[in-house]
Parts: C-alpha cells; sequence; structure tokens
C-alpha cells in the first residue's frame, strides 16, 4: 500500500539522501524515546486499533483539540480496507445514504464514482480515505502519535485508570490511561483477555462476539475483458460484447445475472459452504466477493476457481485472489449488544465525570437490516463516543 510519507516533499530538494536517512532515523529514534518514556497517560485518549474507525476517532479528536495517542496491532493502516494495483482488494463499495462517508470523502478533497443510483465508490480508491486520514492525525512527528505492531493482548481496570498490556516485534509493553477507544475487529476484540471483567457491558459484549459466527472473506478481481463471450443465464444465451466492449447496461445487467447464477450454483457443491456473495463492476473490473464458514471442510478455493472458469476466461492466478480470512464475525439479524459504554449501558452519555471511560467500536455492534452500510454505522458509534470526550474538556 502506497502511503505517503510526511516529509516527501521538500525536504529531499534541501537534503542530500544521506542526510535525509539520518534525520529520519534520529526522528524515529525521538519519537520512540518520547512515548516509552511516558507510560501513564492522563489527558490522552488511548486509540487500539488500524482500520477507518480508529483513524476516524483520531481524526474527530484532533479537530476538537484532545490529546491521543493511537496503537495499532497490524503493520499497516486501513485493516480491512486496501487498494492496489489499481483493483480494491477490501472494503471499497458504499450506499447512497452513507451521508457520514460522504461529507468525510468531501472534507479529505476526494473524487467518487456513482456505481448505480444506490452505490458509489471513492475514484482514488478507499485506501486514499486511509491515507489523508493518516497524514491529518500524525502531526511532523508520526510515531509519537501513531504506533503501528502493537497487538492489545490484555486490558484491567485499577481504580480510574485503564491497564493495557501490548505485545509489540520488541517485547511486551505496558500503559495506563484513564480514557481508551477500542476500535478493533470483532475477532481481535473477543481475542483480549479479561476485557469482560471489567463490567457487565464488556461481559455482554465479549459474550455475544463469542457467539457469532466465524466467517471468512474472499475477493476475487477479474478483468471484464476476461468474461466469456455468451452466458447461458436461465437458458438464454445473452451476448455480452459490442464491438469487443461491453456497454454500462449489459455490464449492470450481467452484474446482477451473474451474482444470481453464481448463487445458485455454489449453493450445489455444499450447504452452507457460501453465506453471502456480492458481485459489483468498477472501473473495468468484476469484484466477487465471497463470505464462507471457516470451518466448512470443502476446500472452497480449488471448488472457486472451477466455478469462475464457467464465466471467466484462462485461469486464475495468486494474484487475483485474496482470502483475507476473519475479518467478518457479524450473524444476520443479530441486534447490537450494547455500545460497551461504561455508564449507562447502550445510552449516550450526555455529561461525563472526569473518570476512566471505555467505548468500544466495531461491526459486531451494528444493525444488519439499515438502508447504511456496515462500515458507516461504525463511524456514527465512533462519532457518538467523540462526542462524549467532547463533553469531559
Amino acid at each position: 500500500m502506497n502511503r505517503r510519507n510526511f516529509l516527501e516533499h521538500g525536504i529531499t530538494s534541501i537534503l542530500t539522501l544521506s542526510a535525509v536517512t539520518s534525520v529520519l532515523s534520529s526522528c524515529s529514534t525521538f519519537d520512540e524515546y518520547l512515548i516509552e518514556d511516558q507510560f501513564d497517560f492522563e489527558q490522552d485518549v488511548i486509540i487500539v486499533g488500524c482500520g477507518l474507525p480508529a483513524l476516524f476517532a483520531a481524526y474527530e479528536l484532533k479537530k476538537n483539540k484532545i490529546p491521543f495517542k493511537l496503537f495499532g496491532p497490524d503493520a499497516r493502516f486501513g485493516s480491512e480496507i486496501l487498494s492496489m494495483d489499481k483493483a480494491e482488494w477490501g472494503y471499497f463499495k458504499f450506499e447512497k445514504d452513507d451521508t457520514l462517508m460522504l461529507n468525510l470523502v468531501k472534507e479529505l478533497n476526494l473524487d467518487i464514482n456513482w456505481l448505480s443510483s444506490q452505490h458509489w465508490v471513492v475514484q482514488e480508491g478507499s485506501s486514499a480515505i486511509v491515507n489523508e486520514l493518516v497524514d491529518l492525525v500524525q502531526g511532523i512527528m508520526p510515531k509519537r502519535q501513531l504506533r503501528l505492531g502493537h497487538k492489545l493482548v490484555q486490558i484491567h481496570k485499577y481504580g480510574p485508570r485503564y491497564q493495557l498490556v501490548f505485545q509489540s516485534t520488541e517485547r511486551e509493553k505496558t500503559f495506563y490511561a484513564k480514557k481508551v477507544v477500542l476500535a478493533l475487529e470483532p475477532y481481535q476484540l473477543s481475542a483480549v483477555k479479561d476485557l469482560s471483567l471489567i463490567n457487565s457491558q464488556t461481559e455482554q459484549l465479549v459474550s455475544g462476539l463469542e457467539l457469532l459466527r466465524q466467517l471468512d472473506y474472499i475477493r476475487i478481481v477479474v478483468d471484464s475483458t476476461r468474461l466469456k463471450n455468451q452466458l447461458v443465464l436461465n437458458a438464454t444465451a445473452i451476448k455480452v460484447r459490442q464491438k469487443n466492449q461491453m456497454s454500462r447496461k449489459a455490464i449492470n445487467n450481467l452484474s446482477v445475472q451473474i451474482q444470481e447464477n453464481l448463487a445458485k450454483e455454489v449453493s450445489k457443491l455444499s450447504s452452507d459452504l457460501i453465506c453471502e456473495i456480492d458481485v459489483t463492476e468498477s472501473a473495468g473490473k468484476f469484484y466477487i466477493t465471497l463470505v464462507s464458514d471457516d470451518k466448512h471442510p470443502v476446500r472452497q478455493l480449488e471448488n472457486i476457481q472451477v466455478l469462475m472458469g464457467r464465466y471467466f476466461d484462462g485461469s486464475f492466478g495468486g494474484d487475483e485472489i485474496l482470502d483475507w480470512g476473519n475479518i467478518v464475525s457479524r450473524a444476520k439479524n443479530k441486534t447490537p449488544v450494547g455500545f460497551g459504554f461504561e455508564l449507562n449501558g447502550s445510552e449516550l452519555v450526555k455529561s461525563l465525570p472526569s473518570k476512566s471511560f471505555l467505548q468500544i467500536v466495531n461491526s459486531g455492534l451494528i444493525q444488519s437490516k439499515s438502508k447504511v452500510s456496515d462500515l458507516e454505522q461504525v463511524l456514527n458509534l465512533t462519532r457518538q463516543s467523540m462526542s462524549v470526550y467532547k463533553a469531559d474538556i
């Protein structure tokens, strides 16, 4: 993922390469010294996560001049969002009613393309949202604000403070903070030790997440020109190319029909192999998203490649199929188990005394039946929690 470096503009024109290397190395070491020297955060809000909700929380806090530190478990920012090689390998399709996302994209001066009257995508790729937020929140000393490679393994509460134990590549590190935002994927959150012991809300949340079904998320990206000349759908041959190019109407019709046909064909392989299927066309590529049961005994990738061969010319290489693993663990028609507020359950706290506060934001807390996307709902929960922090300053 090509993330812009905070020093990429200007410095190279006045410093030699060796000087730049020296400056960056010294700056990185200094950043690490500053944050390692501080293990008890009295005023800072600690954000845990690498994805868009975590970065959005940092963005909201910075706009309101509330100090924060962000610790991410992964080696890169973006979590389930990844734009690479002019293709979208993660979350990229947004709903018409995703007003918060639309406003955020507008604030970041990014352009959008409408796939249909109901769905849109970011023209530069969804990773552009992540990149812009990182640039805006990291400041002039990135590692002082944002730290990657820190996996939260345990959390305790001692009086007004939370003890957070992180595992990094170097060693185990422990920090203390009064205010914490956990913006982790459900599978990451459920792996944090002792979270359920903090209070009744976190106990309910962890219990609910454990009951959610573990699913495997697979994305296939294939060029539209590889679509076979004729598809037999509902026993009707449909011509899909006119002068070697498909019209927009033909593409849209085919996306719907391919999705319906794939659902029928995949269901014949084995019951419950594929739980959800989505087919989208954007910028000359078909994006086929499959969510399957990760405990299913059928070798799904082999079957999927055989199935795709019925509709697309040529074999599928490793650069066309990405298995994300367990980034989705939300059962359909499940109601939220609570926002994870320490006070008043799932009700938004209007005012907050200057005591400890824990906010949990992830996709396990959203309504599956909604006119907005999962990500829009999570960002809305994040913005609500940030309003609580603003009430405390």
